[in-house]
């Protein structure tokens, strides 16, 4: 016959294969019964992985060298990504759905990347210029009110940004391979044929 021991939450008496093991005790089990426990669970489980999360997020942006991987594991990590991608397809609209949530939730977040990837400026840098430029494009003085419709002009050279130009003027000005001798040969070129 197999034992039995009274649950410490709801009081019944139970076999011992209805209660969760545990350290020490009689049987080595727990003192709650599987279905009190599970209660419990369900109500401070929650509140114990949103207290852990927020620990861990914490502690690993205080201590981000700890955990980076060496580019053997990262390529190793994201080639686990990639095969779960092509061959789950709750793993692949479970990713895609997140990454349309994060969009929304930063709107500027890619612009942001962008623009610090290509000319070295942030997203807030981008809009002062615009507001300083009055919203007009800084060669033809064209207004354009709709947002991140001035492209950023710079320096192929040296990189530097010169400053928020519309899109004809700056695929113009790409034409003429940002050379000052060929613009002025275009304006003397119109002034002659005009």
């Amino acid at each position: 016959m197999e034992n039995v021991k009274t649950c410490n939450t709801c009081g019944d008496t139970k076999f011992v294969s209805e209660f969760p093991k545990g350290k020490g005790g009689k049987f080595g089990v727990r003192g709650d019964c599987k279905k009190c426990h599970s209660d419990k669970n369900k109500i401070t489980c929650p509140k114990r992985k949103k207290h852990r999360r927020e620990y861990m997020n914490s502690y690993y942006r205080n201590n981000k060298n700890k955990y980076k991987r060496t580019p053997e594991q990262q390529e190793k990590h994201n080639e686990r990504r990639r095969e779960l991608y092509k061959n789950d397809k709750d793993y692949r609209e479970k990713r895609l759905r997140d990454a349309k949530e994060f969009r929304k939730r930063n709107p500027t977040y890619k612009k942001d990347n962008d623009l610090q990837y290509k000319y070295g400026i942030t997203y807030e840098c981008y809009l002062k210029m615009k507001e300083s430029q009055k919203d007009k494009c800084k060669i033809c003085k064209t207004t354009i009110k709709e947002v991140d419709k001035l492209y950023v002009d710079h320096c192929h050279d040296t990189g530097k940004v010169r400053g928020l130009l519309c899109s004809h003027c700056n695929f113009g000005i790409g034409q003429f391979r940002d050379n000052v001798d060929f613009l002025k040969n275009a304006i003397k070129y119109l002034k002659e044929n005009g």
